[in-house]
């Protein structure tokens, strides 16, 4: 048989082989294309038991062997991770595949090596994958022959057309062949946009052109098509895809797509900016930070009389429960008649032991990751802005949205501005920044990290969740 049509005819031959007398001797009249999903299917296959698989250069021979019962665990899938990848890399940002690494069994791995060609960094550990490119930095054309990796062509089609050199694809004439004519219908879809796509004989040349515009895009039937077109939804407005539901539809979710009725969708999402908006106590740092403040600013002697003087209201709040009482009195016995600016020079200099001693490694990381690609990042905190801004401007972050205390001719008056700087009152003092900002939501995706229960009305107002707890669930 051929082995220049598709891999997926050799590879479904091959896994019945152990159950057939004798096994199987495949002999090929034409090169094998696209090997590495052989390889992986020869791998499976060994884990299951049958270890006597040979694959030579036009020969494939496998003997009776059976399956036997194993537990095996399997990879992400390296063709479907492609489209995150990709997304970072034409919007701008950092995405992170974990459980694929330089370990992979899938030659479609290595798309991350062709994005790092174009100009994206890449960082690949042995079980994870993270790609990210500078919004400062622009996608470059190469020349690159796929014919290992074919499935990838649509994905790297639609990459190509935000370089600012052209690209160049060789080595995959026989995709011709697959769930649709992947370069002809790809040209033809993708020249509707206003891209300049040639169709050569083996593959295509993706040149530079002016800027693109919405177009209504035919999936024929063929779910990396539908896919690849989705991630244009994210840099161009008025994409519209006919029956992108043909196998893939979590990326349509991803990418804002809603259904307009049978068969149809249209691609709503618009390229926003990335507003990163982290709590302080317990995600930004790894402990609670108010009282420890509080106790340097009154000594640890001097708070307890002064709350001790207000008993009628400290045994209510306490009776009830009502953590914002008991800050407000708090604040009141810690900060009353303290000149401005001793407050100002003790935040500095907590906000300084916090930054040196107190920051959460993982959290911090990803605050860095926000910044390395130009995201937004503010600080969101039910904590003292006088000690939380100092802190704010060591990590860098671009505003801090905390409780302020109130002030009178240069002295603490000990009341709070905002006493409930927790769940909703964080969620609209951020939606008055981005207000100011941005002119509103609309443009703006919102991503909140949190780590207690009293973040939950920040992180449902948000566009994207990360819980900060050990395993990433919701306390």
């Amino acid at each position: 048989m051929p082995g220049d049509v598709s891999s997926q005819y050799v590879t479904a031959l091959m896994l019945i082989a152990p159950l057939i007398r004798d096994g199987l001797s495949l002999g090929l009249s034409t090169d094998l294309v696209s090997r590495p999903y052989v390889e992986i299917t020869k791998a499976v296959m060994r884990s299951f038991g049958a270890i006597d698989v040979h694959i030579a250069h036009r020969h494939v021979t496998v003997a009776e062997s059976g399956y036997r019962a194993t537990r095996y665990e399997v990879e992400p899938d390296a063709s479907s991770a492609s489209y995150p990848l990709a997304a970072a890399a034409i919007v701008g940002g950092a995405v992170r595949v974990r459980g694929l690494g330089r370990n992979s069994l899938q030659g479609d791995a290595v798309f991350c090596d062709v994005l790092e060609q174009m100009g994206c960094l890449v960082t690949t550990g042995p079980s994870d994958i993270v790609v990210m490119r500078r919004r400062d930095t622009p996608l470059r054309g190469i020349d690159i022959n796929m014919s290992h990796i074919s499935d990838l062509v649509p994905t790297l089609a639609v990459v190509a057309t935000q370089a600012t050199t052209p690209t160049r694809i060789t080595g995959v004439g026989f995709i011709r062949e697959k769930e649709s004519d992947r370069l002809g219908d790809l040209a033809a879809e993708l020249a509707k946009l206003g891209a300049a796509v040639t169709v050569e004989p083996d593959g295509l040349l993706v040149a530079p052109s002016d800027l693109l515009h919405g177009a209504r895009l035919d999936t024929h039937h063929d779910h990396r098509l539908a896919m690849s077109f989705g991630l244009l939804g994210l840099v161009v407005d008025g994409i519209e895809i006919v029956d992108p539901w043909c196998g893939e539809q979590e990326l349509a979710r991803l990418l804002g797509c809603t259904r307009r009725n049978a068969g149809e969708t249209h691609v709503t999402y618009r390229p926003r900016t990335i507003v990163a908006a982290f709590d302080v106590d317990g995600t930004v740092t790894d402990r609670d930070c108010v009282v420890p403040f509080m106790r340097i600013v009154t000594g640890a002697r001097r708070i307890a009389p002064r709350l001790a003087a207000r008993p009628d209201r400290l045994v209510s709040a306490l009776a009830r429960r009502d953590r914002d009482q008991i800050k407000a009195l708090a604040a009141q016995a810690a900060f009353r008649n303290r000149r401005d600016d001793d407050l100002g020079a003790l935040g500095a200099q907590f906000a300084r032991a916090v930054h040196d001693g107190w920051l959460r490694n993982d959290t911090v990381e990803a605050l860095r990751g926000h910044q390395a690609v130009g995201d937004q990042v503010v600080l969101v905190s039910a904590s003292f802005e006088v000690y939380v801004r100092p802190l704010g401007e060591l990590l860098g972050v671009d505003d801090v949205l905390a409780t302020r205390l109130e002030h009178a001719n240069g002295v603490a008056t000990g009341a709070l501005d905002g006493l409930n700087c927790r769940g909703p009152e964080k969620v609209r003092r951020l939606h008055d920044w981005v207000d100011c900002k941005f002119g509103g939501r609309s443009n703006v995706r919102v991503v909140a990290y949190g780590d207690s229960a009293g973040d939950r009305e920040l992180l449902a107002d948000a566009d994207e969740v990360h819980w900060m707890t050990s395993d990433g669930s919701a306390p």
